[in-house]
């Protein structure tokens, strides 16, 4: 599964960082606050552009391995989102579609 190739969306402010306990994010991402960000650092997600290299499937299984109550449609959407540059809102349907079925995926998969 593969997001478009839109641009991303450029920082609002260059010097705009979010501090982590080890790197800070770099730059401001559509869709992702501050919490979603350091969440994102701390399994070695940086910008938004290292998103858009991995691959929002991949960007989401990190993020549910160490954050299990991430497993869930919107979180999932907010990463196209800000892979595509656009509002989570707004994602194609198809992708919509694959991030709810990998978030129903994941939630049997933690579920005793």
């Amino acid at each position: 599964m593969t997001c478009s190739t839109t641009p991303l969306r450029a920082p609002s402010s260059p010097s705009t960082t979010w501090k982590t306990s080890q790197r800070a994010y770099a730059g401001e991402v559509r869709n992702l606050g501050p919490l979603t960000q350091a969440e994102l650092a701390s399994v070695g997600i940086y910008s938004a552009e290292q998103m858009a290299e991995l691959g929002w499937p991949e960007v989401c299984l990190r993020w549910v391995e160490a954050f299990p109550a991430r497993a869930n449609l919107n979180a999932f959407a907010a990463v196209i989102g800000a892979i595509d540059g656009v509002d989570w809102r707004k994602i194609d349907p198809l992708q919509k579609e694959a991030a709810r079925k990998l978030a129903q995926r994941l939630r049997r998969r933690s579920d005793p």
